[in-house]
């Protein structure tokens, strides 16, 4: 792979990171949570963000160094900080009791359509008539996903995750376009957080 197709392949996948800034409109997210049904989730007041476990000065390859877009990382820490002072949580880095951490992934998809027919418009034999060709579609696309973990401060175990996941658009965005974006998909992730209570 050149160095223009290395390039090339960063930038589309981070403006896919950009989240899953799908085309058209947020509709096309599919969201899913799990939780621990044995968890008092009315317990928790406060939160903080696990520290990065990646040392920042250890080589890593395009994908990881995307991921990794400090800008983006900030807009999507705002907005779940948002997300999470509309449920009644307080940030605190002080003994918290819950710690959250978001993950992203973006992943080539082929999808391929066979319809059993198609038509090619050649002519068969001395009895006439028409014979079709294959029909298929083939779509190329990217799929971004984002998880959004939230973890027992004190036990370290994991009590709930988020994810969305959808086909992700292409373009440049402004930063606030980006934002709006974020948010729109944090909402949609965290609406089921916490989970009701039984």
């Amino acid at each position: 792979m050149n160095l223009r197709s290395t390039v090339t392949r960063i930038l589309s996948v981070a403006l896919g990171l950009t989240l899953l800034i799908l085309t058209g409109c947020s509709s096309g997210i599919n969201v899913n949570y799990d939780y621990d049904t044995t968890t008092n989730f009315g317990a928790y007041k406060t939160f903080d963000w696990a520290p990065d476990p990646a040392d920042a000065t250890q080589a890593m390859d395009a994908a990881q160094a995307t991921t990794r877009n400090g800008l983006l990382s900030n807009r999507i820490k705002a907005s779940v900080n948002s997300e999470m002072a509309t449920k009644g949580f307080t940030l605190s880095s002080d003994n918290p009791d819950l710690l959250t951490v978001f993950h992203l992934g973006v992943q080539d998809k082929i999808q391929v359509s066979d319809w059993g027919y198609g038509y090619s418009g050649h002519y068969w034999g001395g009895y006439g008539g028409y014979y079709g060709g294959t029909g298929m579609d083939v779509y190329q696309y990217q799929e971004g996903r984002m998880i959004i973990d939230i973890v027992d401060a004190k036990t370290q175990e994991l009590v709930w995750r988020g994810t969305g996941e959808g086909v992700v658009g292409s373009g440049q965005k402004s930063p606030e376009e980006v934002q709006y974006k974020i948010d729109t998909v944090v909402n949609q992730i965290m609406a089921n957080f916490p989970p009701p209570l039984n």
